[in-house]
């Protein structure tokens, strides 16, 4: 693939590590978490010579329907005081499509903090399918480039963080999302083929876990921060 062709921004470096495995061509900026982070990442995006730009990774979901390993494509981004944008979503969702993938389209919304509990289902009754805490800030870095959102549910309302499934799920929603990974290339170059961005073989495919450790403490820094603030298209 062209290396000008998209930057793909990650929040957590185990979001970026299974999108390069994934996708080994396509090129991954880890931002860090959270928000402060996102708009130090977005100055940098500004200036990149990528001619598209991607978020990814992980997200909790606040539409009930939505469960740990659905794939989601923000079909707009909000945040408090902030112009919502709308996103085009069909070309990526092709995209998906030439990878086997079902994919779900929804409002994604970007906050400060942890959401947990009441909170989910008040976003869910505005019209919020789930949320992260980068989108909405990174987003802002397109300034007229292509811009796509695709994230993974990690957590759902009835299934929420720190609890003892969490490894379990947080494990599936990182295979899902280095599975879901060339479709960010098909995305950004338009050639609607699968086939044209795996670098081997499906069955010779073999993920390497990370540590047991490494998941819980990654995923546990967004509780940390909230509670440190107190808060089938075919080819």
């Amino acid at each position: 693939m062209e290396p000008g062709a998209v930057v793909v921004a990650a929040a957590l470096w185990v979001e970026a590590r299974s999108l390069r495995w994934g996708a080994p061509a396509i090129r991954v900026l880890r931002t860090g978490m959270g928000p402060v982070h996102a708009r130090r990442a977005a100055e940098r995006l500004r200036i990149d010579a990528a001619r598209r730009l991607a978020i990814a990774g992980l997200c909790g979901a606040v539409d009930p329907d939505l469960q740990p390993g659905d794939v989601l494509v923000a079909s707009e981004l909000r945040r408090e005081g902030a112009t919502p944008i709308a996103l085009e979503t069909e070309r990526m969702e092709r995209a998906l499509a030439c990878l086997g993938v079902r994919s779900k389209t929804g409002v994604l919304h970007s906050t400060e903090g942890f959401v947990r509990g009441a909170r989910r289902g008040e976003l869910f009754r505005e019209g919020v399918a789930a949320v992260d805490m980068e989108s909405a800030w990174l987003a802002e870095a397109a300034e007229g480039r292509p811009l796509a959102v695709l994230r993974v549910v990690v957590d759902s309302p009835k299934r929420e963080l720190l609890r003892p499934s969490m490894l379990r799920d947080g494990f599936h929603a990182l295979r899902v999302l280095r599975a879901v990974a060339p479709a960010l290339q098909i995305w950004a170059t338009g050639i609607m083929d699968a086939d044209a961005f795996r670098s081997r073989p499906a069955r010779e495919v073999r993920w390497t876990a990370p540590k047991l450790d490494v998941i819980p403490s990654a995923l546990q820094q967004y509780h940390q921060v909230a509670e440190a603030r107190t808060t089938s298209i075919t080819c």
